[in-house]
Parts: structure tokens; sequence; C-alpha cells
């Protein structure tokens, strides 16, 4: 019977954190609940937290259900805290605090012997060095993250690392080795419902094939990844993908299409919000402005 009444605690929990977060905070830290109770809602808060970008809240929650974790040594509820922390972290741009948390938390994991989150923490490590600029290191932790999911079988997970490794080498300047990467991954998620995965693969599949000047090809995947982020309605990716489309075109001195592409993509990034991607589109009309009154100058010239 008390499995149910946990359970029915934990959807309770994620409801006042969804909803009244800090008064569920201030609730948490009185007297009125169990320890038992708390581990879990201070997670679940500090997820919430998190997901609505209060990464000091998360990071607070996250630290109190380390510590309750601690009080109690129950070394899996320690090792997710040291994960969730390493999580704030990374969100903050301090890969270097973020890598030292998920250290921690992969050592407890290995001791504890669990496959799936070792796992997991190998691959956490591996994006916050390739975000470092730690190409070397962050090939290692994806390899072993890599062979850990091929064990469990995980298929979701092998496609994601497998990403991870097309970017790593592609930083690196292995075009070949990055391509191979980025097609396993493709065809790992043809078929699935990771079709948001799949989208970006297609856009990391079209970037390196710009990259070697093959615009055909480049133009024919972000294509693909457009009309599945169309489907899916993924705005920030939709901008990305005319924004990418319209550069292309720019390139190939296709100036009518390239300004309809970035002007689409201008108009998502101001509904949006977004104020980087704002003036890097309006940068780019510029540049299409500059080469189209050469254009019509040289034409005038001409005739």
């Amino acid at each position: 019977m008390f499995h149910f009444y946990e359970r029915a605690a934990q959807f309770i929990s994620k409801s006042l954190a969804w909803t009244l977060p800090s008064q569920f905070e201030q609730l948490l830290d009185s007297d009125w609940t169990s320890d038992r109770f708390r581990i879990y809602a201070f997670g679940t808060l500090g997820d919430v937290y998190e997901q609505r970008g209060f990464l000091d809240n998360a990071e607070t929650c996250y630290e109190k259900l380390y510590a309750l974790c601690e009080e109690y040594r129950m070394e899996d509820g320690m090792a997710l805290g040291y994960g969730n922390l390493a999580s704030v972290y990374k969100e903050r741009g301090d890969m270097k605090q973020a890598k030292d948390y998920y250290e921690k938390s992969l050592s407890l994991h290995e001791k504890l012997g669990n496959t799936e989150d070792i796992a997991s923490t190998c691959g956490g490590i591996g994006y916050v060095c390739y975000t470092a600029g730690d190409m070397d290191t962050a090939k290692e932790y994806c390899d072993r993250a890599l062979a850990l999911f091929e064990k469990l079988g995980d298929k979701k997970m092998i496609a994601m690392v497998s990403r991870n490794l097309g970017d790593v080498h592609e930083s690196k300047g292995d075009l070949d080795q990055a391509k191979q990467w980025y097609d396993r991954c493709a065809t790992l998620l043809k078929g699935s419902k990771h079709k948001d995965m799949l989208a970006d693969t297609y856009s990391s599949i079209a970037a390196l094939h710009s990259t070697e000047g093959d615009l055909e090809r480049a133009e024919a995947f972000w294509r693909k990844a457009l009309e599945i982020n169309t489907r899916l309605k993924r705005k920030e990716s939709i901008a990305h993908n005319y924004s990418a489309i319209g550069c292309l075109f720019m390139v190939q001195g296709e100036l009518d299409k390239a300004e309809e592409f970035l002007r689409k993509s201008l108009a998502l990034n101001k509904n949006l919000r977004h104020t980087e991607d704002v003036a890097s589109d309006y940068n780019n009309l510029a540049t299409l402005s500059v080469r189209n009154e050469a254009r019509i100058s040289h034409l005038e010239e001409s005739s």
C-alpha cells in the first residue's frame, strides 16, 4: 500500500512544483514534511526551476537534495545531486565546474555499478569537454558512453552520442569521420519517433557538405531538416534552416531566393524575440543588399 501513497506524493509534488514553486519550496523548508518526501521533492522542484531558467533556485534545491542524501548515505541520490548541479553549471557556461560535478557523479555511479547512469554521465562529460574545446577528452568520454549504450541496446542514446562524435570529429577537421558518425546517427533515427533529433542531424550533415563546398547536397539536407521542423512546428529550428538556406543562395549568387529565405528567418526570430539571431539576419540582409547593388551597377555598366 505504501508504494501507492509514495506515487501519489510524487505526483502531488510535481503538481505543486509546476504551479506554486516558491510556496512549495517554503513548505519543504518547514517541519511539516518528511525527509523522504523532501529528497524527491527538491529534485522535482530543481528540475522545474532549471527548465524555467531560474538556475540559482535550481542550484539551491539540488544542494538541499544532495545534503539530505549525504545525511542518510543515499549514494544514488548523492550521485543524482552532483549530476543535477553539473547540469546547472553547464547551462551557465561554466564547463570546468560542470565537469568537476560530473566527475564526482561518475565516481559514485561507478561505485554503485549502474551502467545506464555511468553511460549518461560519460556523455555529459564528453559534451562539456567538447564545448570547452578539449576534443581529445571529449572523444574519450563519448567513446566510453557509446560502448555502454551499445551494451544496453539504447538506440536513441547510441544515435545521440554518434552525433556528438560527429561534432567532435568535425571540430578536429576530420570531415570524413564526422560524416560517418552523422550518417550512422541518421540511419538509427529514421523510422523512429525522434524526428527532432533526425532534423538536427540533417542540419549537421548539411553544414558539413557546405564546409566541403558541396552546396547542392547542403541545400538538399537543409531542406530535409526544414520539412521535419515545419511539421513539428519547431520555430527556432525553422528560423535557423531558413537562414542557412538563405546564406547558401547568397553564396551561389541567387540573391532573390536568398532574400526570400533570410526575410522568413528574420520574421520568425522577431516573433521569438531572439535578439542575436535578429541582428544576424539584418547583417546578412545588409551583405545581400551590397551584393545586389554591385550586381545592378555591373549590369548598368555592361548595357
